[in-house]
């Protein structure tokens, strides 16, 4: 019965170091530096029936990191367009072409984009806009240095 005990708890003393260990492996790969990419996103433009909605989002991407612009890494959803019909241009930033480090051997050429840049998304303008309208709308993105990428980030757009 003594033995079992012992058991028991070396066996529980054995899983909590475990458990410890498993999230502190976690914790250090998903842990990013802070404000290395910062975003916000807000109406640059509102609607009218003859004006369309231009919803803005701007980067700010420190030094030394870029935001992938190519539709793998960057995406756009829209997920609920009151007011609107669903269509919309997604007006990207100035990009630049780069050697992409972690795309495999030979490195193949992708576009990013780097530095304080801005991103406009336009709706183009509605008849229905006497009945209100809402925008909700989720913007996935990945950045990476010459070393290193970060993991996707999405951002919500209310």
């Amino acid at each position: 019965m003594q033995v079992k005990l012992i058991m028991n708890t070396s066996q529980n003393i054995l899983s909590y170091i475990l458990a410890f260990a498993v999230s502190l492996a976690a914790s250090t790969v998903t842990a990013q530096p802070p404000d290395l990419i910062k975003t916000s996103a807000y109406v640059l433009q509102q609607p009218a029936t003859d004006t369309p909605l231009v919803i803005a989002v701007d980067f700010d991407i420190a030094d030394g990191y870029h935001v992938y612009a190519d539709q793998g890494k960057f995406r756009f959803k829209l997920v609920e367009a009151t007011g609107f019909k669903t269509d919309y241009e997604l007006v990207l930033p100035p990009t630049k072409m780069i050697k992409d480090p972690f795309s495999g051997f030979p490195p193949t050429q992708i576009k990013v984009f780097d530095g304080e840049k801005r991103l406009d998304i336009r709706f183009p303008p509605s008849p229905d806009l006497d009945k209100g309208w809402q925008v909700q709308a989720e913007l996935t993105y990945q950045a990476c240095s010459d070393s290193i990428c970060l993991p996707p980030e999405t951002l919500k757009i209310d």
